[in-house]
This record gives structure tokens, sequence and C-alpha cells, in this order.
């Protein structure tokens, strides 16, 4: 993650490729290869599209498609917060405890405990 922020953009066909720099602050896009790497990346929040939509596009349209607009960024929080929301359930139900900042994330959600 520390050798991701050198870069001002990641994409790729590797989920974690762009997952990793995204994490360390580097906007990114999955190219999504396969539907494993497409459900993953909406599973995730982390912007993709299909390679077939892209398979014919100039490295500057790639780069202009790599940044984030503030759709995707909302997009992305509101997964985070939904995830989190599946997390604390799942985890009050089984009586494991978990870290405050979780619920924290959760609260932003329409998920709610059990």
């Amino acid at each position: 993650m520390h050798y991701s922020k050198r870069f001002s953009l990641a994409v790729g066909p590797r989920y974690h490729g762009v997952a990793l720099p995204i994490q360390a602050g580097v906007p990114g896009k999955v190219i999504a290869i396969d539907s494993r790497t497409e459900e993953l990346s909406s599973t995730t929040g982390i912007p993709f599209v299909r390679y077939k939509d892209v398979e014919n596009s100039t490295s500057e349209e790639l780069i202009n498609w790599c940044k984030w607009t503030s759709e995707d960024a909302e997009y992305y929080d509101s997964v985070r917060a939904r995830n989190a929301g599946h997390y604390v359930q799942f985890l009050s139900k089984n009586k494991l405890e978990y870290a405050s900042s979780l619920d924290a994330l959760a609260t932003q959600s329409s998920i709610t405990p059990e």
C-alpha cells in the first residue's frame, strides 16, 4: 500500500491491485474481466467497468475514466456503511465483540442489528 502512494491512479483487471491503492488514498477503477471480479468490486463499492466497454479505449481515455466522481465516492461510502451494518448484525447475532468504530460506520446504514 505504501508503494501505491507514489501513483496518481490505479486501473487494472486485478481487484486487489486496485483495492489496495484505493485504501492508500489513490483513486482507481477495476476493469472487470469476469463475473468474480465484477462481484468483488460491486460488493465492496469499488468502481468498475466491464473490459468489453473499454477494450478499444486509448490510454488517455482510461486515465480520464479512472478519476473518481462525487457519485463514485458516495456509492463507495454507502456500500461500506451497508457492509458494516451487515457485519454488526452478524457479529451481534453470534454474540461476538467488535470494535466500536464498526458501529459508528454501521449507523450510516439502513441495516439494523437483530
